[in-house]
C-alpha cells in the first residue's frame, strides 16, 4: 500500500493527513506523485497507527486522535526554567530571556506561555505568547528583545483568552503555589 492509498482511505485532505503525522504538505505531495518515497518504516508506522475500521464506518476524522499531541521536548538552554521541557526547543531561549526580564518586576506573580510555543505547530518564526499575573497594572517588560512576542496580563486578557491559557498554558515562573499548571 502506498502513502496515497492510505490517505485516500482515510478521506483526509493532504493538509489534514500531513498535520496528523507532522510532515510538510510538500513532502506528502512528493511521495504521492512518486517523486520521492518515505522510508519503509514510516509507511509501516502510518499503516499501524491509522484505525482502518473507522474509515469503513465513514468516521472521516477519527484518525485525528490516534497520535497524541507531543507535550515534551529536549531542554536546549543552559539555565532551564520551570517546565522548560514543555516549551518547544526553538522558543526556550526566548522564554528564558522574557522570564529574566519580566520577573524583575516585584508585581509579577506568575508567567505562563501558551499558543504555538507549547505545540508541534511551532516553527522558527513563531512568536511567543506570554501571560503574566500581576499584583498591579503596568508593563513588566523593561528590555528590547530580538524576537516577536505578545504579552497579556490579568488586566488585559479577556475571559476567553484566560480560559485558553488555563487549558493550554504552561507556567514557566511563579511566586505563588496556585499559579497556572
Amino acid at each position: 500500500m502506498t502513502v496515497a492509498d492510505l490517505r485516500r482511505e482515510t478521506k483526509l485532505s493532504q493538509r489534514q493527513f500531513a498535520e496528523l503525522f507532522g510532515i510538510p504538505v510538500r513532502t506528502l505531495q512528493q511521495w504521492e506523485q512518486g517523486k520521492s518515497a518515505p522510508p519503509a518504516y514510516v509507511l509501516s508506522m502510518m499503516e499501524r497507527l491509522l484505525p482502518r475500521s473507522s474509515w469503513r464506518r465513514g468516521e472521516r476524522h477519527a484518525a485525528r486522535h490516534v497520535i497524541p499531541p507531543r507535550t515534551s521536548w529536549r531542554v536546549c538552554v543552559d539555565r532551564p526554567f520551570d517546565q522548560c521541557h514543555r516549551v518547544y526547543p526553538t522558543q526556550q531561549r526566548k522564554v528564558r530571556e522574557l522570564i529574566d526580564d519580566i520577573a524583575r518586576d516585584d508585581a509579577v506573580e506568575s508567567i505562563a506561555v501558551f499558543g504555538s510555543s507549547v505545540t508541534e505547530r511551532c516553527h522558527r518564526g513563531s512568536d511567543v505568547d506570554v501571560y503574566v499575573e500581576m499584583a498591579s497594572d503596568r508593563n513588566p517588560v523593561t528590555e528590547a528583545h530580538d524576537f516577536p512576542f505578545d504579552l497579556w496580563t490579568n488586566y488585559t486578557a479577556d475571559g476567553g483568552l484566560k480560559a485558553e491559557i488555563a487549558r493550554t498554558g504552561v507556567t514557566v515562573y511563579g511566586k505563588r503555589s496556585d499559579a497556572l499548571r
